[in-house]
């Protein structure tokens, strides 16, 4: 069965909200059905659909017009300033993201975002909600003698005992509402080795027992940890891949979940009373801003972000979103 025609501006999420049920329905693979789906989203429109739009009802010019999103033209630029590379296909992609999550109402539950474009190490200092604010630049420490590379990909740690690190210019405590209304999340795209990988944390405040943000993939033995606030941590044993979307949510003092790919997989309701935000800056992809640490995270990651706290639904929006865009840019 043909796929039906793309509508006018048509968001590529929208697109595939659309037409993915019926194509797995047919019995296709979910990659196969992605695959289909992008090549028809891609193809060139017929001219007599945008007509209307372009002579307007009487032959006349159409007024108006208007380019892409505001912010994601402000973090494209910075990106580019920054000596970052980004194909024709990455600025369309990086658009739908900006567009899907304000539509969505997720835009503004954000707290912080790092797409990690462009491929270098300037370019993935850039973060996505206020691209100009030298706050928000990550500084990046180790660099390639301890095995930090930047890639098309995002960041690669996939070396062995790589204690390369990022940091920002500032805290939960400056960015987050309240301890109990968090949302910490990263995409991993390359299986890990390292069994004690803190992907994020805060510089020296790693293990302080009230004070946690941390994301651990993998730690314990495969498992994938996360604490906000006190020592309660959700965990879950992730078996052999750590490759996913990983979210993990605190809406209230006794509610902590942890998502993989949009799906619920583990879930802490022990009290989170005495907890607080941290005061110390986050420390991406290291436990506590050392590159002789051995918490190290070790693989490729390329998207981290943090939110308001997110509820179930919230979660399953966003990670459709983020994947829609991660299929665009090839990651």
């Amino acid at each position: 069965m043909a796929l039906p025609i793309k509508k006018p501006y048509e968001s590529l999420s929208k697109y595939l909200e659309r037409t993915l049920p019926g194509e797995l329905e047919s019995g296709k693979s979910r990659g196969k059905a992605t695959a289909d789906i992008m090549f028809e989203y891609n193809k060139e429109p017929d001219r007599e659909m945008f007509l209307p739009f372009i002579w307007g009802d009487a032959g006349s010019p159409a007024s108006g017009g208007g380019g892409g999103d505001t912010d994601a033209d402000a973090y494209i630029a910075a990106v580019t300033t920054a000596g970052g590379t980004l194909s024709a296909g990455d600025e369309t992609a990086i658009q739908t993201l900006y567009t899907d999550l304000k539509s969505n109402s997720l835009y503004t539950e954000l707290t912080f975002m790092y797409p990690l474009m462009g491929g270098t190490p300037d370019s993935h200092k850039v973060e996505g909600l206020s691209p100009t604010d030298a706050n928000t630049l990550l500084t990046w420490y180790g660099g390639v003698s301890q095995s930090l590379a930047h890639t098309s990909a995002g960041v690669d740690k996939t070396v062995a005992n790589s204690y390369g690190y990022g940091t920002p210019n500032f805290s939960p405590s400056g960015v987050q509402a309240g301890i109990d209304d968090m949302t910490l999340g990263a995409y991993v795209s390359t299986a890990i080795t390292n069994d004690a990988g803190f992907l994020i944390s805060n510089i020296t405040d790693a293990v302080n027992a009230n004070t946690r943000n941390q994301l651990n993939i993998p730690f314990d033995g495969n498992k994938v940890y996360v604490g906000i606030g006190k020592a309660n941590f959700a965990i879950y044993n992730n078996g052999s891949s750590a490759v996913g979307i990983w979210i993990a949510s605190r809406t209230s003092s006794t509610s902590l979940s942890l998502y993989k790919n949009g799906s619920s997989v583990a879930s802490k309701t022990s009290s989170n009373v005495g907890a607080s935000l941290s005061t110390k800056n986050y420390s991406f992809l290291s436990a506590d801003g050392s590159i002789t640490s051995g918490n190290s995270f070790d693989g490729v990651v390329g998207f981290i972000f943090g939110a308001n706290g997110l509820d179930g639904t919230q979660v399953g929006t966003f990670n459709t979103i983020l994947q829609t865009y991660l299929t665009a840019i090839g990651r």
